[in-house]
């Protein structure tokens, strides 16, 4: 089953995090084979935890990826119960003394940023078909941010992409990746 979701995935950064460049870094990593997506179907959250910083130390020892896409199959499908795993997330990377050497991003079908109307479209730039925390090394963050001259400029401009794109053309490509993604769950069962 997680073959067919992580095909899914690579869809998604391909044709939406990608194509329309809400990430200026994630092209070069993508080419360059530097992503590593990993679906975990735990519901349990210690088992979850354990499965993320085996993740991260792995991360941390790989010579050939930079950042891990860790999608949760079957968990947190609610926001709010999501927010709390990464919290936890969060505070487990702070526990391993991972702070300055990995960050997380967050990603989610329903993601809301904080004070923005529920209806924006700027939603979307962080909408995922699975809810998935994104490891990234800082180091090669911080590496890329140096090389982009734009990079302050990012939230702005996916702000105005997304205004451009409108949110029922948002809505319709995350509901084609999720309806895929269900599809694959149903084929496996």
């Amino acid at each position: 089953m997680s073959d067919q979701r992580i095909s899914i995935i690579h869809e998604w950064v391909d044709e939406w995090i990608i194509k329309e460049n809400f990430c200026p870094f994630a092209q070069p990593a993508r080419h360059q084979e530097k992503i590593d997506i990993v679906i975990n179907d735990d519901t349990s959250w210690s088992r979850i935890y354990e499965a993320l910083r085996k993740e991260c130390q792995s991360l941390l020892t790989s010579k050939t990826k930079t950042t891990t896409l860790f999608a949760l199959g079957r968990a947190c499908t609610d926001f709010f119960d999501y927010l709390s795993l990464l919290d936890g997330a969060q505070a487990l990377l702070e526990q391993e003394g991972w702070l300055g050497t990995f960050q997380l991003a967050s990603f989610h079908p329903d993601y809301v940023f904080e004070g923005e109307n529920e209806d924006s479209p700027t939603h979307y730039t962080n909408r995922s078909p699975l809810p998935v925390l994104h490891i990234l090394k800082e180091d090669e963050v911080a590496r890329v941010i140096k090389s982009q001259s734009q990079a302050d400029d990012i939230v702005i401009r996916n702000q105005h992409r997304l205004e451009e794109i409108g949110i029922s053309k948002a809505e319709e490509q995350l509901k084609h990746w999720q309806t895929a993604i269900q599809n694959a769950k149903q084929i496996e069962c």
